[in-house]
C-alpha cells in the first residue's frame, strides 16, 4: 500500500506530539503496518478500503484489554484524512514478532505449546457473546442480524454478488452453493448468540517471544458472528506450518467445546472464503484465480456429498 511511509509517519508523530521518530521498520510483506521507534505500531488504511476497519480493530482491543488475551493498547485512531490522506491506527508494540516468521526455527515442543496457546486465546475471544451479528463499527441503529443463518446468508450474498459482477464465477455454481446453504440452515439457525470473532485469524497475527505468545494483532475484520467463521482458515495452515493444527484444536477445546456440526459449518465457511477470494482476485495472476476456483470446486463437491443426508 505505502512503499515509502517515512514522511507521512513523521508528519503524524509531529501532529500528535509523540517522541521524535528514530526508526521505522516495515512489517513485510504487509506494507500497511510499520514499527516505529521499536515501541509503536502504526496501521494504515486507504480511506476507501472497506476490507480494513480500523474502528473495529480499536473496539476489539478495547473489549479484550485487561482480559487473558494479550492485545496492544490503542494510542491514536484517526480516520479524518486531515493529517495524511489515509486512515491510521497507532498502538503499542507487542514483544517479539509474528509467529509465522519464527515457526520454521522453533523446536517441536515450542511449536506445540504455542499452537495450544493460540487455540486457547481464540477460544477465549469466542467466549465474548453478543445479542446481534454485526461489525464492531456498526452505526447506532444498525440492528445487525438476529441469528447465525441470517449472518452467514448475508456473507454469501455479498461475496456471490461481487464474484458475479466481476465475472469470476458461473451463476449455476452460485445456485449449487445456495442449495448447500439451504441444507445447512438449521445448523446455522441454532446459533442465537453471536461471539466476538477475530475475522482473519492466522499465524501472521500471532506474536511470540522466547517460545511464549505475547499477543494478537490484526483485528481490522473483527465482528460478532458464528465461531465457525474464524476456523475456516485451517487448510491454509498446513503444510505451511506442520504440526500446528492438532495442538491448536487441543488448546481451543480446553476452553470451548466444538460441537460435531461445527465441521459442516466450518466447511461452508471455507467455501465462502474461496468465493470471496474469487471476487477480489481480478488483478491477481491467472494462476491465483485458477487455484481459488479449483479449491472452491473441490470444497463445493465435498459439501454436496456430506450434506446429501440433510433435508
Amino acid at each position: 500500500m505505502m512503499m515509502n511511509a517515512e514522511e507521512p509517519i513523521r508528519r503524524i508523530w509531529h501532529e500528535y506530539n509523540l517522541a521524535p521518530v528514530q526508526s521505522i521498520v516495515s512489517l513485510l510483506p504487509d506494507y500497511r503496518r510499520y514499527i516505529v521507534n521499536d515501541r509503536y505500531v502504526i496501521h494504515f488504511s486507504s480511506l476507501q478500503d472497506e476490507s480494513v476497519d480500523l474502528h473495529s480493530e480499536k473496539e476489539a482491543y478495547r473489549i479484550l484489554r485487561g482480559a487473558s488475551v494479550p492485545v496492544p493498547e490503542t494510542i491514536v485512531l484517526d480516520e479524518s484524512g486531515r493529517v495524511v490522506p489515509f486512515s491510521f491506527l497507532i498502538t503499542t508494540r507487542l514483544k517479539g514478532g509474528p509467529l509465522s516468521r519464527s515457526w520454521p526455527d522453533l523446536e517441536a515442543p515450542d511449536r506445540e505449546h504455542l499452537a495450544r496457546e493460540a487455540g486457547r486465546y481464540l477460544a477465549t475471544i469466542h467466549t465474548y457473546s453478543f445479542d446481534t451479528f454485526k461489525t464492531l463499527s456498526a452505526a447506532p441503529g444498525d440492528e445487525g442480524f438476529t441469528n447465525g443463518y441470517r449472518y452467514i446468508q448475508n456473507k454469501f450474498r455479498k461475496y456471490a454478488r461481487k464474484a458475479i459482477n466481476a465475472d469470476r464465477i458461473e451463476k449455476t455454481t452460485i445456485a449449487r452453493i445456495k442449495m448447500v446453504l439451504d441444507k445447512l440452515r438449521p445448523l446455522f439457525e441454532r446459533v442465537e448468540k453471536a461471539s466476538l470473532l477475530h475475522g482473519q485469524f492466522h499465524l501472521n497475527q500471532l506474536w511470540q517471544h522466547n517460545g511464549e505468545l505475547t499477543g494478537i494483532i490484526g483485528f481490522e475484520q473483527a465482528h460478532t458472528g458464528d465461531p465457525a467463521f474464524d476456523l475456516q482458515s485451517d487448510d491454509r495452515l498446513d503444510p505451511s506450518f506442520p504440526g500446528y493444527l492438532p495442538s491448536f484444536y487441543e488448546g481451543y477445546e480446553q476452553v470451548k467445546a466444538l460441537e460435531p456440526q461445527n465441521v459442516l459449518k466450518q466447511s461452508f465457511c471455507k467455501l465462502l472464503f474461496y468465493l470471496d477470494r474469487l471476487a477480489v482476485s481480478s488483478p491477481e495472476p491467472r494462476e491465483a484465480y485458477e487455484e481459488n476456483h479449483n479449491k472452491l470446486s473441490r470444497q463445493l463437491n465435498l459439501l454436496e456429498i456430506n450434506t446429501v443426508h440433510l433435508a
